[in-house]
């Protein structure tokens, strides 16, 4: 693929690779074939001309306001260069600089999971475990990327003109050796007093209450929205687990409207915040005890972010205190957390039930069905087909049979247990859809209360049915309460 970049004064032809080194929503990223002086650059090229046209304007504007370092021996901004343009002189998108070479994002150390180190965790990335919770260089190298990004945020911030908006450990790239890169630059929002470009829509998980609410008016955010997500990402990566969940909900606030963080942080139920009195810590496996072993000023920090909309620390006053710390000698051994967990990890629990009619009717389908669900529970554990790489972290999957009776092919568990998808027979029973619906529900309402339990979070779950034909034995009362039902679990965000 060939394209005329130009910038910096240059008109020159680039050739990109043809299979993409990443993708997103709004485009792909290429590596750069020739020439070969920008083989530290890459492509971003825009999938639709509706995505081209939104972005030329912000990105001639980016290239001329660029931030004073976006380029130093730890830290490298992906800022856009040259502009890309098709051989009809249509704009298609941008050349910047590459990733630092090794870098993956930092999900590899913001999620703890019990009785893994890192490496046992992640097979490929084991050089990563020297950032295990398990000793205090593991400790103090935390402390040393967090120190980085920060730094990263600042530089950006102090421009006056940049809001990144979607700050979380999969949007920021990172080595073993602590060195940031900050990539999808083109998504920042922009304001300068005069030029305007609003950002995108940021991860609920990492997105505050007031940034949600200047967004409902269509108001442009502050950096404030930028240092709440940070807050949450470093949070995450000190003690392994969100600062909004890991808790006990007491009531009103133990019901299916506060069942996922972003409900948690709509209500302002901060594990150390003000509505304390609403929170039950877990007896054991309390991964918010690692908070309270923190330095007094890290502490500190994270009560700014969590409980101040207007007294919250930039990112330059991270990068300060951080740095105070990665060199003193007294930083105490991380909290280690022994014996059987209630729990794999922390993340939160996206449950499915999927419900398979194998009545006789469904003889001519039964390999189709089979096959797909292979498929499913293939792209799940592999992160392919639209699933990420840790969906199988996150997804719990529960599986149902029904002809006449109803059977439990596979309780609620994660996606990472399963070691291959079951195989569905078929039999000359009659279609029994009422009764493997309820079943279902109750397998749902079941797993809910264990997630409430140990203070899980989960998503709204979802009941898949599978079935080619009306329910038999028909029985209008039955199947008039399971609509019912439905309908009510739909109403209360059951």
């Amino acid at each position: 693929m060939q394209y005329l970049a130009i910038g910096k004064g240059k008109k020159f032809t680039v050739e990109l690779d043809d299979s993409p080194l990443s993708g997103g929503g709004q485009g792909n990223v290429y590596r750069i074939s020739y020439p070969y002086e920008f083989s530290q650059y890459c492509a971003k090229l825009y999938k639709t001309e509706k995505h081209a046209k939104e972005n030329e304007s912000r990105l001639k504007y980016m290239i001329k306001n660029r931030p004073a370092y976006t380029e130093m021996q730890k830290i490298r901004i992906c800022w856009p260069d040259y502009l890309l343009y098709s051989k009809s002189k249509d704009f298609v998108g941008y050349l910047m600089p590459l990733a630092f070479n090794g870098s993956r994002d930092l999900k590899i150390i913001e999620t703890y999971t019990f009785n893994q180190t890192i490496a046992q965790k992640y097979p490929k990335h084991k050089t990563w475990n020297k950032f295990d919770h398990s000793n205090k260089d593991g400790f103090i190298r935390r402390l040393q990327m967090m120190k980085n990004w920060a730094l990263s945020v600042d530089i950006i911030h102090k421009t006056q003109k940049y809001v990144l908006i979607d700050i979380k450990p999969e949007n920021v790239l990172a080595t073993d050796t602590g060195l940031i890169s900050v990539v999808d630059t083109d998504s920042f929002q922009i304001n300068d007093g005069h030029n305007v470009f609003k950002g995108p829509v940021a991860t609920p998980e990492y997105f505050a209450r007031t940034a949600k609410q200047i967004q409902q008016k269509g108001a442009l955010q502050t950096t404030y929205c930028d240092m709440f997500a940070l807050g949450v990402s470093f949070y995450k990566i000190l003690t392994g687990t969100h600062p909004f969940s890991g808790f006990k909900l007491l009531p009103p606030y133990d019901t299916d409207e506060y069942c996922n963080i972003a409900s948690h942080i709509d209500a302002e139920l901060f594990a150390f915040g003000t509505k304390r009195q609403y929170i039950e810590f877990l007896d054991d496996f309390n991964l918010h005890k690692r908070f309270l072993d923190l330095p007094a000023q890290i502490k500190n920090l994270f009560l700014r972010t969590f409980n101040s909309t207007t007294n919250y620390p930039s990112a330059e006053e991270w990068v300060n205190v951080l740095d105070a710390y990665i060199h003193k000698s007294d930083i105490k051994q991380p909290r280690k957390f022994q014996g059987n967990a209630p729990l794999a990890n922390t993340e939160a629990r996206c449950l499915c039930v999927l419900v398979f009619d194998v009545s006789g009717s469904m003889a001519s389908s039964i390999d189709a069905m089979n096959e797909a669900l292979g498929t499913f529970v293939e792209n799940l554990c592999l992160g392919k087909g639209g699933f990420c790489a840790n969906s199988k972290d996150s997804v719990e999957l529960g599986i149902l049979q029904f002809d006449s009776k109803v059977s439990v092919v596979r309780q609620p568990h994660l996606v990472s247990s399963i070691s291959d998808a079951p195989i569905l027979q078929v039999n000359n029973g009659k279609t029994n859809t009422t009764a493997a619906l309820e079943v279902a529900i109750n397998m749902v309402e079941s797993r809910k209360s264990q997630f409430k339990k140990v203070g899980l979070p989960y998503y709204r779950p979802w009941i898949v049915l599978i079935t080619d034909g009306n329910p038999d034995p028909f029985n209008e009362h039955e199947i008039n309460h399971i609509a019912s039902k439905i309908r009510y679990g739909i109403q209360n965000k059951k």
